[in-house]
């Protein structure tokens, strides 16, 4: 097993400042600094990332105007125009929906088969 090149250098501080107390407060100090220093770009990308992911999509002020608009193109029947990216979207959408679903009554269910009494 090979271990990378940090990890083995704190591996061996590990191991040379095992022998007292004082020692051991300071690994601590130096590991705790070192998990510090190597997860900050991590902890940015995760950051940027979850702000994108977990913003609203519409405002409240845009709520009604969405409904307004889905009212309009299911009368009109606009949704035959759609082009085949946009219908290839929305059937991404739908699949994320069921897929959620469907592993929302599995973790409801305790299990794949059926519900227990």
């Amino acid at each position: 097993m090979a271990i990378s090149a940090p990890l083995q250098v704190h591996f061996c501080a590990i191991v040379q400042l095992k022998s007292s107390a004082k020692a051991g407060r300071s690994l601590r100090l130096h590991l705790r600094s070192y998990a510090v220093t190597h997860s900050k770009p991590h902890l940015a990308s995760f950051w940027c990332n979850a702000r994108v992911e977990l913003a609203f999509a519409t405002t409240p002020a845009e709520i009604p105007k969405a409904i307004g608009n889905t009212k309009g193109s299911a009368k009109d029947l606009q949704r035959v125009q759609l082009t085949i990216r946009e219908a290839q979207k929305n059937d991404l959408v739908a699949t994320k929906v069921l897929a959620q679903f469907y592993v929302g009554e599995i973790i409801g269910k305790r299990g794949l088969i059926r519900y227990e009494a």
